[in-house]
């Protein structure tokens, strides 16, 4: 099985998306390697969590409001990290290899489409626990795989312009000498809910392992999913699917503020109730392990003093500089995956756009009396839509810190004027600026990608 991931990776590693040359085509490895033949690979393919498939792009959040680099972090780090936390225009200033943010998720496409087009192959039964399993994880994760370059390489869903805008590379094939082109927003989306139903209509209600979704999850993704395309009807029907499956919370009083990890490892023995399918972070040492890397001050500020997530989250680092502990990984991986306090958010937001003042803030209250400290918190009361509206947005930015969230969130509410935000930088006595709806809240697709495929660049 080693052999078989170190020869799928190698054909990947030459493929960057694109047509291939015909010299590489000649000498791919050999088809006894790179072709599981069996369910045991298959899954085996799908487990391979931490080198590919439960990984996530990180120029999110270096591009968010989550975030703060001293300036000698910043010096340290190399392109596209430091021109992602900038918004440079010229994104990678010269650096033609770090295109992980592009291939990782890719690669899961790639692994997904293998799977699929195996077990068609395979003498199995079509209606098995273990077939249906896997057909419909790799459904999800392909699902998932898209949706995270969405959020990064193609502008924000708008319903206006979704059919004309480009969207990404919607790879359906693992054959290596298709080339790629980029399908509009709207098919970009289509086919994610597409491999989400499908992923519903297969996946099991429970796994063995955190690593593997589940129905409910893919009931959270598409819940997500409708929400970034403002479908707020359908966010609230899936949003209440999951909640009626597991809305079991943490309560915050049970932690212990002052522990270098409050929340439980739940890839170890740790258990979180919260968490519905485990995600994280690409690796990236100064994300997890830099002093330079804090979290942003205005955003700590925002925390009340009895608001238990003020300790939970954050540590100080010295004065007014605090660093990020708070991850549902429970290790120094930062979370990006699908949990119960989000979805409540994502349905509570809903509730309030659709007029549902009363069970949006029911929503929000059930959450929040779980985070404050016990006695001291008393639910929100309001009749006023855009009062409410705006605390479940405020708690979104509180609750969903540091978890691939935001860079999302500010994608999809800076087309209303009310919640739009424009982000500033200062770094070494110059001030960089962010506006609503630029153009670099669409990032420029990697450079190495377009020498192997014949894509149109994102204009900077």
């Amino acid at each position: 099985m080693k052999n078989l991931n170190v020869a799928l990776i190698i054909v990947f590693s030459h493929l960057l998306l694109g047509s291939c040359s015909r010299d590489f085509l000649d000498v791919k490895p050999d088809k006894s390697l790179t072709i599981p033949n069996n369910l045991k690979d298959l899954q085996a393919l799908l487990d391979n969590s931490d080198a590919v498939m439960n990984l996530s792009p990180n120029f999110g959040l270096f591009g968010s409001d989550d975030i703060y680099i001293t300036d000698n972090g910043l010096a340290s780090m190399t392109a596209p990290f430091n021109s992602a936390y900038l918004w440079e225009a010229d994104f990678y200033t010269g650096e033609t290899n770090n295109s992980n943010n592009w291939n990782t998720p890719y690669e899961q496409v790639f692994y997904a489409n293998v799977v699929l087009e195996t077990l068609a192959t395979l003498d199995a039964p079509e209606n098995s626990t273990e077939v249906q399993s896997i057909r419909g994880s790799a459904y999800f994760f392909r699902a998932f795989a898209f949706y995270q370059i969405a959020q990064l390489f193609c502008n924000p869903y708008a319903h206006a312009t979704a059919q004309n805008s480009l969207g990404i590379p919607l790879r359906l094939s693992s054959d290596i000498s298709l080339a790629s082109k980029r399908s509009t927003i709207k098919e970009t989306y289509q086919q994610i809910l597409a491999d989400l139903d499908l992923a519903v209509e297969y996946l099991p209600l429970s796994q063995l392992k955190m690593t593997r979704p589940t129905k409910t999850a893919a009931y959270a993704l598409l819940a997500r999913v409708h929400l970034i395309m403002a479908d707020f009807l359908q966010s609230e029907h899936f949003a209440t699917i999951v909640l009626e499956t597991s809305s079991s919370l943490l309560n915050y009083n049970s932690l212990n503020p002052s522990a270098n990890r409050p929340f439980s490892n739940v890839l170890g023995v740790g258990v979180n109730p919260e968490v519905l399918f485990y995600s994280s972070m690409n690796t990236n040492a100064t994300l997890q392990s830099s002093a330079e890397v804090c979290v942003d001050t205005a955003l700590y500020q925002l925390y009340a003093s009895n608001d238990l997530r003020k300790a939970l989250f954050f540590k100080p680092k010295s004065t007014n500089l605090f660093h990020f502990k708070g991850q549902y990984t429970g290790s120094s991986a930062l979370f990006s995956g699908l949990a119960i306090d989000e979805v409540l958010l994502t349905r509570a937001e809903c509730r309030a756009r659709l007029g549902n003042l009363q069970g949006a803030l029911a929503d929000l209250n059930y959450l929040l009396e779980h985070r404050w400290k016990e006695g001291s918190f008393e639910p929100l009361v309001s009749t006023k839509a855009d009062v409410v509206l705006s605390s479940i947005l405020a708690e979104r930015r509180k609750e969903l810190v540091f978890r691939d969230l935001r860079w999302a969130d500010l994608r999809r509410l800076n087309s209303d004027p009310s919640y739009s935000k424009t982000l500033f930088r200062q770094h070494k006595g110059q001030r960089y600026t962010l506006k609503p709806e630029h153009p670099r809240y669409t990032l420029a697709i990697p450079p190495r990608v377009l020498m192997y495929a014949h894509l149109e660049q994102n204009p900077r």
